[in-house]
């Protein structure tokens, strides 16, 4: 990422003084130190954060700010044309892999925020006006469950429910390409743009 499109995603780094100056719980601000802001439907709702270390914590990369509410709130549901008759989003796992995409100039990119599509996040994108809904999780296991059970949520709700997937390739060093960050790193925008379509 360019110090230009963290600072456009909004990404931040969070210190001991910080953290305490907003009650976070433990580990925010030593473990973990980048910030996401967690917005949707115009609005902040949250804080996630993320260690930035070699060996991830116990908890796992990611901790939520106590209070904040991910099971009702698609990550970066705004600016998405809600009135045309085939408005849709892609649906990615984790806000970095939307933010990612955003920074690109990419829109209409949310993030369930690591996990499937429930009946909630997708209600709160119905509200909007979507009509269809492409899925883009990460290529592995989880992923592939993630992808199953939100296809069973969209026929649920009658959505159209599309499924994109990355190809089998890989980064400079070696390691499998399985999310949109990681796909963003060797490929133009552009060319996410052709494989969602």
């Amino acid at each position: 990422w360019t110090d230009e499109e963290i600072r456009a995603a909004e990404l931040g780094f969070i210190s001991v003084d910080e953290a305490r100056t907003i009650e976070a719980q433990y580990g925010i601000g030593t473990d973990y130190t980048l910030s996401i802001p967690l917005r949707s439907g115009g609005r902040i709702y949250g804080f996630k954060f993320r260690t930035i270390n070699a060996q991830t914590p116990q908890q796992g990369k990611y901790v939520y700010l106590y209070g904040t509410s991910k099971r009702d709130n698609l990550f970066n549901l705004t600016g998405i044309l809600q009135k045309s008759e085939d408005a849709s989003i892609v649906v990615v796992e984790g806000e970095l892999d939307a933010l990612h995409a955003k920074v690109k100039g990419i829109s209409g990119i949310v993030a369930t925020s690591g996990g499937g599509l429930t009946e909630e996040l997708l209600q709160a994108a119905l509200n909007r006006g979507i009509k269809r809904v492409t899925l883009l999780f990460d290529k592995d296991e989880r992923g592939e469950k993630f992808v199953k059970d939100s296809i069973a949520v969209g026929w649920s709700k009658r959505i159209s429910v599309l499924v994109a997937t990355y190809p089998e390739e890989q980064l400079p060093d070696g390691t499998k390409i399985h999310d949109t960050d990681e796909y963003l790193r060797v490929h133009s925008p552009e060319e996410l743009k052709s494989l969602i379509s």
